[in-house]
């Protein structure tokens, strides 16, 4: 898996593109930010799949609001 785009809007939103050969690796890093607290409302915008170098790959998008530490002394 690679990510491509990570931006953050002056909000806290957090966008999140990447490709991986398996949707299950996407799976295991959207449970991860879903069990990281500084991550909130963790979202699978979508998922795309196509060939590259002959092999089966999927383009996917997060999404996710990043929380802020500052009151939780982090």
């Amino acid at each position: 898996m690679y990510l491509s785009e990570i931006s953050m809007t002056a909000d806290s939103h957090v966008s999140i593109k990447g490709t991986s050969r398996l949707m299950s690796t996407v799976f295991s890093f959207v449970t991860q930010l879903e069990n990281n607290p500084r991550f909130k409302t963790v979202t699978s915008d979508y998922t795309k799949s196509r060939k590259e170098n002959d092999k089966e790959v999927s383009d996917f998008g997060l999404s996710a609001f990043l929380e802020d530490m500052s009151d939780h002394g982090g």
